[in-house]
């Protein structure tokens, strides 16, 4: 329980009694509960989405992203952030994790979280509440992906997430996915499993696509890191949004 306790205090903003110390053993146990605290920030923000009909579709999304970002903290974010400030500023190795250990953001960062806040918005919208209440859960099945197909290029926390990560975390957080997707599909009744298709495919695409980028990055660090991993969850949440709403359109 400690474990868990201490996953929801650092992975989301949500007031929890956390233990005052980050114990690396206590943080590698709690690898496992990411899951449901994909599950737990999910939830508000699909919620959020059932509202499009009064107050719009646009409007909504933006609500929902904003409650995300209030839940998360915005953790992740800002290692997308960093992590697009440091490559694309084509560096070398050393400068590359120089840039991404500077705690101020660049204008390629900016851009990134620019083109983010409008891409989630808009994909949101038109992708609707399911894909909404699924895409944290989507984007933390590929942090645990991409850390698990990947050594670590630093030391520290992210170097503990990717020692903690095993093979059963991702297949959990995959089968935790199916799982909620059928039943937030059959609740919904209009689309039913054409639909459980669609977020199923989208899943799979977008553990691709972010598996691929993050494989280049990797190449160029020698590994990971922990703005790297918090890169791919944002990533692969867009990109799952993107062909979730393609799969509703061709649905």
């Amino acid at each position: 329980m400690k474990s868990f306790v201490l996953m929801l205090a650092f992975f989301t903003r949500i007031p929890v009694r956390a233990p005052e110390t980050i114990d690396e053993d206590l943080y590698k146990k709690g690898i496992k509960f990411l899951f449901i605290i994909g599950i737990i920030v999910g939830l508000p923000v699909g919620a959020v989405m059932l509202l499009s009909g009064v107050m719009g579709a646009y409007l909504s999304a933006f609500a929902a992203l904003v409650i995300y970002l209030v839940l998360s903290g915005g953790l992740h974010v800002d290692g997308m952030a960093d992590t697009v400030d440091g490559f694309a500023a084509h560096r070398d190795r050393e400068g590359t994790l120089a840039i991404m250990k500077d705690s101020h953001i660049g204008t390629f960062g900016v851009l990134a979280v620019c083109v983010y806040v409008a891409g989630m918005t808009i994909c949101m919208a038109q992708a609707g509440f399911v894909a909404a209440a699924l895409f944290p859960l989507a984007g933390r099945t590929a942090g645990l992906l991409c850390t698990r197909t990947n050594s670590s290029a630093t030391n520290g926390l992210g170097r503990w997430f990717v020692d903690g990560v095993k093979t059963a975390h991702v297949v959990f957080s995959g089968a935790a996915f199916a799982a909620i997707a059928a039943t937030l599909c059959l609740w919904n009744g209009t689309q039913g499993w054409p639909s459980l298709a669609g977020l199923v495919v989208s899943l799979l695409a977008a553990l691709l696509v972010t598996v691929f980028v993050v494989r280049g990055f990797a190449r160029k660090l020698e590994g990971i890191t922990g703005d790297i991993i918090g890169f791919s969850m944002e990533f692969s949440q867009l990109v799952f949004l993107l062909f979730s709403s393609i799969a509703v359109i061709i649905v």
